[in-house]
């Protein structure tokens, strides 16, 4: 046991010193290749429609097999669909080097069907049904949306590739697609119609008391009728102020936010404010909005204009709101050792990217904010012109052993949460600190009788989170191969409650929360050195 240990180890060393002496000094792209299989076997899916973000989708071979190419450095999550089913991959990271073999596993998700209908139960068209999870971010629970519908004219709705083993929501809204400057709507609130408000399946304004479904794999429900309610009708009226302060004509949308579609900031009802860059918005129901406004994409970026503004309603119309394109700011910053400034010869450079939460990222002629900004360890970074507002902070590149220990900004730490522009004191700088004690776990999982199981999840729990949200952010999980097996990313070091499930739990907050119950009672418990790797054995458990 002892022999095959230094051997691995060995060759985890042999396999990081190539990395380090033939490091990607440019961005080069690379490809993604693998195989489609169905869940639990090993039958492949052939015709099935593979894509990432930002290339084009290929179809897989009568041998389940595909290749994404010409792909940039970068986090990729790989999605499959056929027939209405969908199933993504748990995130790849993409450095320069062609990733093979990146398998898939296809799960048959359930479907979701019914009509929505008004208090007087006539049907309502054009309805965006939305299913709704709740989901950690960045140290946040929120409601997010993974799939919808409209309704046709008789108010009925289908959303397939609904994901099963855990409970979701439906959610009706209704919202024009376009709406006018300065609304019509008579100022007197006892003068004003009430109008259809965001409704949970069966009739709830409310997340809280709306009846959750759970579906089994392949399953369908029908005849799921939504009967939205009614609500008082409020306005918001405003200005949009461009960065030089004088108002202007900028397109906007404005939307709800408890419920959203990760980075889509083109949710929503569009408009156009009047020539003095005035408007009045109305047939707005209680709750959390935003209006983000963008100018026409230029030529040069630092003429790009953005601006977001999140407000609340309640029980009275919103007055005098300032939607503001603030001016692009400069972020610059270090990457440092943790507990040394020693250079390690013929180190690899890393690339560090700022990932907007709330929005779409911005491209405008060559440059991209997905590029990021390259750096050496230890060394200084620089991103020119950024827009105000939250990111994520993604380090690629980093070779087996080394970790993101910690992220700060203006002197706090950002690690885990969303790196917010504008929120400490002007010209504060990004730190990134890398640690170098980073170990990994590989995992062998078998059946009772000794037999490795294809598609298990498996879980790296660390004993160090006290809370769901900090688990969320920290744990590590994947499936196991055609052998059984999975091997981690790199972690820090410390102890891990590691535990493996045929079918998986998910990383939904309905998902975390299980684990997190079952950690200390099912997990295996492992303590993980500095450097090196850990292997274990697991039988797979049914969490209860």
């Amino acid at each position: 046991m002892e022999i095959s240990r230094r051997t691995s180890l060995a060759l985890l060393l042999l396999v990081a010193a190539a990395v380090a002496q033939d490091p990607p000094r440019t961005a080069r792209k690379a490809s993604i290749s693998g195989v489609v299989r169905y869940a639990g076997s090993s039958w492949p899916v052939d015709k099935a429609t593979v894509v990432v973000e930002g290339a084009e989708p290929v179809i897989t071979d009568n041998r389940g097999r595909y290749t994404l190419s010409d792909l940039p450095p970068g986090e990729y999550h790989v999605e499959v669909e056929k027939n209405g089913s969908r199933t993504l991959s748990r995130k790849i990271v993409l450095s320069g080097f062609d990733l093979s073999p990146v398998d898939i596993n296809f799960r048959i998700n359930g479907t979701l069907a019914g009509r929505v209908l008004d208090d007087k139960r006539e049907p309502v068209a054009d309805a965006l049904v939305s299913v709704v999870t709740r989901v950690y971010y960045l140290g946040q629970l929120q409601s997010r949306r993974t799939g919808a519908a409209t309704t046709n004219a008789r108010g009925a709705f289908r959303i397939p590739n609904v994901p099963t083993g855990e409970p979701v929501v439906l959610l009706a809204t209704r919202f024009p697609d376009k709406i006018g400057a300065i609304s019509d709507v008579p100022e007197d609130l006892k003068e004003r119609q009430e109008v259809l408000a965001d409704t949970y399946y069966p009739n709830s304004p409310s997340f809280v008391s709306a009846q959750q479904l759970t579906l089994r794999p392949g399953q369908a429900l029908d005849q799921l009728d939504i009967r939205m309610v009614r609500s008082r009708n409020y306005c918001a009226d405003g200005v949009m102020l461009p960065a030089n302060g004088t108002p202007a004509r900028l397109d906007f949308t404005i939307s709800r936010t408890e419920a959203v579609f990760p980075r889509a900031d083109n949710f929503g009802s569009a408009g156009n404010p009047a020539p003095d860059g005035k408007f009045r918005i109305c047939n707005l129901t209680p709750g959390e909005y935003r209006i983000t406004t963008q100018g026409p994409v230029p030529a040069a970026r630092a003429e790009f204009t953005f601006g977001l503004t999140p407000f609340t309603v309640m029980d009275q119309d919103v007055r005098r709101l300032q939607v503001v394109t603030p001016p692009l700011v400069n972020l610059s910053g270090e990457v440092t050792w943790d507990g040394s400034e020693v250079p390690i010869p013929g180190a690899a450079p890393i690339v560090v990217r700022t990932v907007p939460v709330d929005r779409r990222p911005v491209s405008i002629g060559g440059w991209s904010e997905m590029n990021g900004a390259p750096a050496s360890v230890p060394g200084a970074f620089h991103f020119p012109g950024l827009l105000m507002g939250d990111y994520e902070v993604v380090v690629l590149g980093l070779p087996t052993g080394q970790y993101v220990k910690d992220v700060t900004y203006g002197g706090a730490s950002a690690m885990h949460q969303p790196l917010r522009l504008g929120n400490a004191p002007l010209n504060s700088r990004l730190g990134i600190v890398i640690g170098r004690d980073g170990a990994v776990i590989s995992a062998q999982v078998n059946d009772g009788d000794g037999k490795p199981i294809i598609d298990a999840s498996v879980y790296a729990l660390p004993a160090a989170a006290v809370t769901e949200t900090e688990l969320a952010e920290t744990l590590a999980w994947g499936q196991t191969d055609r052998l059984g097996q999975f091997t981690t990313d790199t972690l820090p070091p410390g102890k891990y409650y590691v535990l493996a499930q045929r079918t998986g739990v998910g990383t939904s907050a309905y998902g975390v929360g299980r684990l997190w119950a079952a950690r200390l009672s099912q997990g295996t418990e492992l303590e993980l050195g500095h450097g090196g790797f850990r292997q274990v054995r697991l039988t797979p458990v049914e969490i209860r």
